[in-house]
């Protein structure tokens, strides 16, 4: 199972949302993000970490594609609701919303896993479960 584009991603502007929200794309182990922010958008790319990969992979396979594994309305993190939209080819409830703090839980780590891609991104390396989390190792220049 893969997920086919995978997305996390704010509405755009124009649904009255601000800049800077990403849009992030996956197939297998390649990423491609587009950061839009104020003065326009920044393309980068690159592959998967095994790590990362491997969690992705075993959260995706542990899921049944006839839920909805979309955000819970009873978490008051996502009010107003959930900024992303989250494609998982295969699934019957897809695209859904969802976002990394609003997911039902069984999708939490995939959310982890997108967002320390998005902080890669902007120049951190976040710690996780007590050492640095390296989620991707990007290409320069994106083909």
């Amino acid at each position: 199972m893969r997920a086919r584009p995978s997305r996390r991603a704010r509405p755009s502007r124009r649904a009255g949302v601000r800049a800077p929200y990403f849009r992030l794309y996956r197939i297998d182990r390649r990423v491609d993000v587009v950061l839009v922010e104020e003065q326009g958008e920044r393309r980068e790319c690159g592959t998967l970490t095994d790590r990362a990969h491997d969690e992705l992979q075993a959260t995706l396979e542990g899921l049944d594609p006839r839920e909805d594994h979309a955000h819970d309305p009873e978490v008051p993190a996502c009010d107003p609701g959930p900024g992303a939209w989250v494609h998982i080819e295969g699934f019957d409830h897809s695209p859904s919303a969802c976002d990394w703090r609003c997911c039902a839980p069984e999708l939490a780590r995939a959310g982890l896993v997108y967002a320390l891609v998005e902080y890669h991104f902007l120049g951190e390396v976040l710690s996780f479960d007590g050492e640095p989390y390296v989620a991707v190792e990007p290409d320069k220049p994106c083909p």
